[in-house]
């Protein structure tokens, strides 16, 4: 294995930070979309991942083939071989043969938490999203994300060794506030607005649902400020089962007249109702 030190520039005894900096050049100076030899780019991010903090680069060193390469040979049973022994057998031999052998630190793997404004249109259609991620360190990458059914405003989805560095990719998804509906336990719901004429003698009208389809709406005659039509399935999606149902909530505008227009206003919606 190349020498991580040598590819990053630094010693064994420099700092995380220092090692973090040194790996922030080197990656920005050699990023393949920066016209950056793609094998050598690689190279580095591998050879921070073996150094970037204290538990990487013990555990880099306690690896018998990187220790053998990184270090002096020498005869493991020259003078030091007491004073020396327990390093020297769980280095040549490994951790597990012997009784006062301790196994080195492994680090759990990390993740890259990032928030996604979407509109509920694409959470209806659960369609797969383009996206760039950029890192702090500099790496980016195009990636496609799924939005999967069931999708809320503020939940978390993980999409295991999507980010950049190949750790996984915790989303938090926002929803954009939509003009016309909003949600509640998978259902939709909107507000009809009609004229008082559409209430008292009934009326037919369109629907547009949120994936664009044309729905006719009945109104009867005297149906009651306030009252919810039900269109089922027609909500969000919900996983493993169907859609979430679409609540219509009819809504009417009183206007203000005089005693005078009302009498007319009247008149005239007696007129309609007797002709019909």
């Amino acid at each position: 294995m190349t020498d991580p030190y040598r590819i990053l520039g630094v010693n064994r005894n420099s700092s995380d930070s220092d090692i973090k900096s040194a790996y922030r050049q080197l990656a920005k100076k050699h990023h393949p979309d920066r016209g950056g030899d793609s094998e050598h780019f690689a190279n580095i991010n591998a050879a921070y991942d073996n150094i970037k903090d204290h538990n990487a680069r013990q555990n880099f060193d306690n690896e018998p083939s990187n220790f053998q390469q990184s270090q002096p040979r020498q005869n493991p049973f020259g003078r030091n071989f007491g004073a020396g022994f327990d390093d020297m057998f769980n280095n040549m031999f490994g951790q597990n043969l012997h009784p006062n052998a301790r196994r080195p630190h492994r680090q759990q793997p990390q993740h890259v938490n990032i928030t996604l404004q979407v509109t509920l249109e694409e959470v209806y259609s659960c369609i797969e999203k383009n996206i760039n991620i950029t890192m702090p360190n500099g790496l980016s990458k195009p990636i496609k994300l799924k939005i999967p059914p069931g999708v809320h405003d503020g939940a978390q989805v993980r999409y295991p060794g999507m980010s950049p560095d190949g750790a996984d990719l915790l989303v938090m998804y926002k929803i954009i506030s939509h003009s016309i509906f909003t949600v509640e336990d998978y259902n939709l719901h909107m507000q009809l607005n009609v004229n008082l004429s559409d209430v008292m003698l009934g009326a037919d009208k369109v629907i547009t649902t949120l994936d664009k389809r044309s729905i006719k709406l009945h109104i009867k005659a005297g149906t009651q400020i306030g009252t919810k039509f039900r269109i089922r399935e027609s909500g969000m999606p919900r996983p493993g089962n169907s859609n979430g149902d679409l609540f219509i909530e009819i809504k009417a505008h009183i206007p203000i007249l005089d005693e005078s227009d009302l009498n007319k206003s009247l008149a005239d919606l007696l007129a309609t109702k007797l002709s019909n």
